[in-house]
């Protein structure tokens, strides 16, 4: 909650991509960005993704067989508050296109169609982001540190397991979350070589 408050906090990250996206696509997301037809009108997809989403959602496995997948839910949109970040973004991105330095670049909206959703509207944007809201693919948590796992990334009540990915962040990140995941796995390694030194040298007898 610390980073909406925080004027400095970067809570939305703001993706501009050279193509149209298939409406379809929320549903089944291999149409999500359907092939280019020769003819038609050139198109700009602007897509919003929350940095510090404070919904909570929940892996849970299911049986002690290890092939059945866990019961997934990801809660979007849980908390009230990620509804209300995205949908004063929708307004600002209405205010980017409608400005002065946007002017004759944009000829409409396509989706959803102006007529049809007034994103200078409140509780019209908010609408708007129930109906559309899909993951950016960067989902953490779900072994978190201080939770699943302690500070040294192994697991609590398992012997000899160490998790090492995005699962264990207690909280997202601004931004993609690729370069904090390579820091996670560097510190994992240097864990590692310390415990694998410390058990060689209690083996020999030097402690």
């Amino acid at each position: 909650m610390a980073h909406l408050k925080d004027d400095k906090s970067a809570n939305l990250q703001l993706v501009f991509i050279a193509h149209n996206m298939g409406v379809e696509g929320f549903g089944d997301q291999s149409k999500l960005f359907p092939p280019l037809e020769p003819g038609k009108p050139m198109s700009i997809t602007a897509a919003l993704c929350l940095q510090y989403p404070l919904s909570r959602g929940s892996v849970h496995i299911k049986t002690a067989d290890v092939n059945d997948h866990p019961t997934l839910d990801p809660a979007m949109l849980k908390h009230p508050a990620d509804e209300a970040v995205i949908a004063i973004g929708l307004r600002l991105l209405e205010k980017i296109s409608k400005s002065t330095a946007m002017e004759g670049k944009i000829a409409k909206r396509t989706y959803p169609a102006e007529a049809a959703s007034d994103f200078f509207n409140p509780e019209q944007a908010q609408a708007h982001v129930r109906d559309s809201v899909f993951s950016e693919y960067h989902p953490v948590g779900s072994c978190a540190v201080g939770d699943a796992v302690d500070a040294k990334l192994r697991v609590k009540g398992v012997r000899n397991l160490r998790v090492a990915d995005a699962s264990v962040f207690p909280n997202h990140v601004s931004g993609n979350c690729l370069s904090s995941v390579y820091a996670v796995a560097e510190k994992a390694a240097d864990l590692i070589k310390e415990d694998w030194e410390f058990a060689a040298l209690k083996k020999v007898g030097d402690l």
